[in-house]
């Protein structure tokens, strides 16, 4: 009975050890692009906002393309597991933005400004046994048509991220 009762005690303490040295760790969100709020989408009014008002309200784009361009972009840095990725440059065709605006007849004074707002987040879960990490990224991304020639915007998308 007595061994018994000490092997009920050893295991005891090995949970309690276990729980104490286990917890929950949240990561340091990590944004990208600033953050694209509602009331300025509610602004944009095509044929009357201008390309400085664009400029004011929602900075300097992460491109601006024309038709049949190669442009670097920054992507998002975001965690990954347990990993921060830093973005980096990656080069990407133009042409996807500028579809975007295949009802409008385009000529070769417009582009595309294209701005993307990227929010990341993360925990680490320590367990006595090992550990679990999660981690969740939004990325809500806007495409504005400007005519370079008027300097007014004639259209824009929205991509709210989930």
């Amino acid at each position: 009975m007595a061994a018994q009762t000490r092997n009920v005690l050893v295991w005891i303490m090995i949970l309690q050890v276990g729980y104490f040295l286990s917890g929950c760790m949240p990561r340091l969100p990590v944004r990208t692009g600033k953050k694209i709020q509602e009331d300025q989408l509610q602004a944009l009014r095509p044929g009357e906002t201008t390309k400085k008002q664009i400029f004011g309200q929602f900075g300097a784009p992460m491109a601006i393309v024309g038709k049949d361009e190669i442009v670097a972009v920054l992507s998002p840095t975001a965690w990954t597991g347990n990993h921060l990725k830093i973005g980096n440059h990656e080069e990407i065709d133009s042409n996807p933005f500028i579809e975007l605006f295949s009802d409008h007849p385009l000529s070769e004074y417009h582009r595309v400004y294209y701005y993307y707002s990227s929010w990341s987040t993360g925990t680490s879960y320590f367990l006595f046994i090992g550990s679990h990490e999660t981690s969740k990224t939004t990325l809500d991304r806007l495409w504005i048509l400007i005519n370079e020639k008027t300097g007014m915007m004639e259209d824009y998308h929205f991509k709210k991220g989930s």
